[in-house]
């Protein structure tokens, strides 16, 4: 039996870490393995339809580009391990720790569900990068004004998980070109992935 993996994707919107995340998904249910993934982006999204004071309040901060309550994200993700986390899938998280102290706070669930050591796959673009995808994305919440708000906040908040996760025993930090071409930083996720499995039996 092969130890299941952990697997924190992280880099800023536009990224492509939805993408690279439903790739990977794919490739391990090809391979047998089960898959437990969130992403608390959708998460979010789906709140939003809601017909609540909650709903609303998180429907204006996503149409200006604001951070979400930490309280609500981890609520999210919190939900979602404890009604349908099995403990034996390979994890797959898209979308947060979005402040070190989120990542603090999951690190407390990473222990709770014996889930250490984890990989940090992080998806690496320029700012000029992630604003060219963005607007061609052209998602509601994706203006002008909201992508520079998400920036800028991506910058003050997640460069220091970033730096966290690297100074971490219990975390393997991997830096992943996320400006290639899909494919090839598929490939290059396989590959650091491949070699933490290995890495795990020497």
């Amino acid at each position: 039996m092969h130890q299941p993996y952990t697997i924190i994707f992280m880099g800023m919107q536009g990224a492509g870490k939805g993408t690279q995340v439903q790739l990977l998904s794919d490739y391990l249910t090809r391979n047998g393995e089960p898959i437990f993934t969130f992403e608390t982006g959708n998460g979010f999204r789906k709140l939003m339809e809601e017909d609540n004071y909650t709903a609303r309040l998180v429907k204006d901060g996503m149409e200006k580009g604001t951070l979400q309550p930490i309280f609500l994200s981890v609520w999210l993700w919190s939900r979602a391990f404890v009604h349908d986390f099995k403990g034996e899938e390979d994890v797959l998280i898209d979308g947060f720790p979005r402040s070190l102290f989120e990542a603090q706070v999951l690190h407390t669930a990473m222990e709770f569900y014996q889930r250490l050591p984890a990989t940090v796959l992080f998806l690496d673009i320029s700012d000029e990068e992630a604003r060219r995808r963005l607007k061609e994305r052209a998602r509601f919440d994706d203006t002008d004004e909201a992508i520079n708000a998400r920036l800028s906040w991506y910058r003050d908040q997640v460069t220091p998980i970033l730096d966290w996760y690297d100074s971490r025993d219990e975390y393997h930090y991997i830096r992943i070109n996320g400006e290639q071409s899909i494919e090839d930083v598929h490939a290059d996720v396989i590959e650091a992935i491949n070699q933490e499995r290995a890495g795990h039996h020497n």
